[in-house]
């Protein structure tokens, strides 16, 4: 009896955890506050979450995304970053580059809409931007977070000492 007890808690919890991180959008810096710029001021900023499978069968979301986080207790304004992407069977620069606008609120996520396999699965929440070229492969590939729109070569594995690099 025990062990059917903690199996329906890791259960129960296995269910929750599904619902914790939803994607979100929120693109807007309070009233009266001021955006830092982008570049190396974007400290704080990170890949959340990215969603690889949208449209394909069994897929929560038709499309698929990339949620942005900032860590910080400032706004972060985007200009001058861009999200890259690069797969696996790649071996030059990241093959997709999308530009980011606007800011991402402290505390606050900034959601990129991407490709669809197909139509299958719900529509995303409002994205703050949709990058349709954005065609991130279900199993491998890198997505880079960058202080750039320039192609960055390097863009694989370990990218802590690739300069331009904010998260990947």
């Amino acid at each position: 009896m025990r062990n059917r007890f903690a199996g329906g808690f890791l259960a129960v919890a296995m269910l929750l955890s599904a619902f914790v991180v939803a994607p979100g959008a929120v693109a807007q810096a309070d009233a009266g506050e001021q955006p830092a710029s982008g570049g190396a001021s974007a400290t704080g900023l990170v890949i959340n979450e990215s969603y690889t499978s949208g449209g394909s069968t069994g897929a929560k979301y038709k499309n698929k995304f990339v949620e942005l986080y900032n860590t910080s207790d400032h706004a972060i304004a985007l200009d001058g970053i861009a999200l890259q992407y690069r797969p696996s069977s790649s071996t030059g620069a990241a093959t997709t580059t999308v530009s980011l606008s606007g800011n991402v609120a402290a505390k606050g996520y900034y959601l990129v809409a991407g490709a669809s396999n197909g139509s299958v699965g719900d529509d995303l929440p409002t994205a703050d931007i949709t990058a349709s070229k954005l065609n991130i492969k279900g199993t491998d590939g890198t997505l880079a977070l960058t202080q750039s729109g320039t192609s960055l070569e390097g863009v694989s594995g370990d990218t802590s000492q690739v300069s331009g690099v904010i998260d990947a």
